[in-house]
């Protein structure tokens, strides 16, 4: 019994959450620098490419989505096109919603992006959390 508490214990004050990095998070600023290009889009539409020739399960199938840019914070938008593996649970992938707003963080080689780099979906673009992100990364640009 007291093997099962320590245990239990232990778990409970080793929380980390599943889909972060090991050390530090990154400051907006240095996920910013690390980005090739940074803007705040709306997705116009997604599909859904699947690649037989690749042969891990998870770069099989990836979602395209393609987007309006409504302000750009870092480099070329000029292919509007993103990529990201299929959302699902457990693999720390962002759902592509046609219609949504997102403040993509791009790697323009792959053009794939990742929550883990910085890439996220506002549900208010007006909202007390957003407002500040979004002044953050204009001030950025102006650098």
């Amino acid at each position: 019994m007291k093997k099962l508490i320590f245990f239990l214990l232990a778990m409970a004050s080793a929380q980390v959450p599943a889909c972060s990095r090991l050390g530090k998070e990154p400051s907006l600023a240095e996920k910013f620098v690390e980005a090739d290009s940074v803007a705040l889009v709306k997705i116009i539409s997604t599909r859904l490419v699947v690649d037989d020739t690749k042969k891990e399960v998870w770069d099989r199938e990836t979602v395209e989505a393609t987007y309006d840019v409504l302000e750009t914070f870092k480099g070329d938008h000029s292919r509007p096109v993103v990529r990201e593996m299929v959302f699902g649970p457990g693999n720390c992938t962002l759902p592509l919603l046609t219609g949504n707003i997102y403040v993509l963080f791009i790697e323009n080689g792959t053009r794939s992006i990742s929550s883990m780099n910085g890439t996220e979906m506002l549900l208010n673009v007006d909202g007390t959390e957003v407002k500040p992100m979004l002044a953050q990364l204009r001030a950025l640009k102006g650098h």
